[in-house]
């Protein structure tokens, strides 16, 4: 039928600002919160900066745990929007010959991705400590974090064997890429991203070749 075509270009166009209505509102909520804090803010202040209405937000997002949780998404996801076992890096990983090329590879996407997420990380462990509920959900995202670091370890490691036993070589490269360490190298001391990168890299290596902490014939540490 003739609407048939009209239609489709309809939906085609309130598609396109559907994603806009939400891309601006992701924005405005990262902005809101990250100047002012979680608790600090109120969802008529991000809807004002985002030109849209309290109401479309709440019947787009919900609440404002909720919109906290899809603004942490989106900035943790990046421009792929898809979960970590489905991203382009991880496919590059697989395809690696060498050890030096799967931590290149590692540490590039560990960098780019806290670079885009690290105020959202910081802004939801900051809430986790005032609502109950979103330290539950808290809770739940670092589980997840901690299970896409030990899927992902295996990749990077190939047939290679570190001499920490796995669980130990798992937490400290969970350890190692947390966004706080990230934010203190960056933000407060002012690395640029390529030292952090080459640092953060040679760190992976040494954990990779260095003797066990759990060594019983080390001396030192604290009694």
């Amino acid at each position: 039928m003739g609407a048939g075509p009209g239609r489709r270009y309809d939906n085609s166009r309130r598609r396109a600002a559907a994603d806009s209505t939400r891309r601006r509102v992701i924005s405005a909520t990262g902005e809101t919160f990250t100047e002012q804090g979680y608790a600090a803010t109120v969802l008529a202040e991000v809807a004002e900066r985002a030109g849209v209405s309290v109401e479309t937000i709440k019947k787009r997002f919900g609440t404002k745990r909720e919109l906290l949780a899809a603004w942490f998404d989106s900035a943790v996801a990046g421009d792929e929007g898809v979960a970590v076992a489905d991203s382009g890096w991880v496919a590059d990983l697989r395809r690696a010959g060498t050890l030096e090329e799967r931590v290149s590879i590692a540490t590039a996407a560990v960098t780019a991705t806290l670079r885009r997420a690290a105020p959202a990380l910081v802004a939801a462990a900051a809430a986790a400590h005032a609502d109950p509920d979103i330290a539950d959900w808290w809770a739940d995202e670092r589980k997840r974090r901690h299970q896409d670091v030990e899927a992902i370890v295996p990749l990077v490691l190939g047939d290679v064997a570190p001499v920490l036993p796995h669980e130990q070589f798992v937490d400290a490269v969970y350890a190692l890429s947390e966004a706080h360490t990230f934010l203190v190298l960056t933000h407060e001391l002012g690395w640029p991203d390529d030292r952090y990168y080459r640092w953060l890299a040679a760190q992976f290596h040494q954990l990779i070749t260095s003797e066990s902490f759990d060594n019983p014939e080390q001396q030192g540490g604290p009694r």
